[in-house]
């Protein structure tokens, strides 16, 4: 009697390290692919359809697919901190220019509240060309801050509301025109009104 019939057979391709997210640290991994092969007597001998590439961590045995291996915490890392910086500038200047106008106090408050949240120095007069840039132009912040709301945690989110703010009581009062400025941001970073205006509420209440 002739037996035959078809099975599936995983073939290791290449080998690497990549970020396992079951580990959560770096392993060794096998990239492996999949093919249907005809069997004579249990014994692959024609090889059929392709089903697939998977991979395989050497530590956990989990498998994933293969764009796993494109990821880089460390390198998502620095994306998110730099989209946050960029995001933080223009939010910054942008409640700056609401009324229109480039205000000392306010040019030192950017300057001031951009080192403090990120250590990196912003002078004054980089605050002053930035915002010369930006006057006269149409700027949408959500273009700034939408990509943004799904990389940030609600303290990122928070403290981009509270740059804003700060930069706002630069002049010791909180206008109506910039509480809604305020609530826009949150808005774009997917935040709640009441979020954001309790953020507000506990700034208010920290500098009194």
């Amino acid at each position: 009697m002739i037996i035959f019939g078809t099975r599936g057979v995983t073939i290791s391709k290449e080998s690497g390290t990549f970020y396992c997210p079951e580990c959560t640290t770096r392993q060794p991994y096998k990239l492996k692919k999949a093919r249907r092969f005809f069997t004579l007597y249990f014994i692959p001998v024609i090889p059929l359809d392709a089903l697939g590439e998977f991979v395989e961590c050497q530590v956990c045995k989990g498998t994933y697919r293969t764009n796993v291996l494109q990821y880089d915490p460390d390198r998502q890392a620095e994306r998110i901190e730099a989209e946050f910086r960029r995001a933080l500038r223009h939010v910054m200047l942008q409640m700056m220019l609401a009324d229109g106008r480039i205000d000392e106090k306010e040019v030192e408050a950017v300057s001031a509240v951009y080192e403090s949240l990120t250590g990196d120095v912003l002078t004054a007069d980089e605050v002053r060309r930035e915002a010369m840039a930006q006057t006269g132009t149409t700027v949408d912040i959500r273009d700034y801050l939408v990509g943004l709301a799904g990389l940030l945690n609600d303290e990122g989110k928070e403290m981009v509301v509270k740059a804003v703010f700060l930069t706002a009581m630069s002049d010791g009062d909180l206008a109506e025109q910039e509480m809604a400025f305020l609530l826009l941001v949150g808005r774009a970073l997917q935040m709640s009104k009441h979020h954001v205006r309790s953020v507000v509420q506990e700034m208010m209440e920290s500098a009194a």
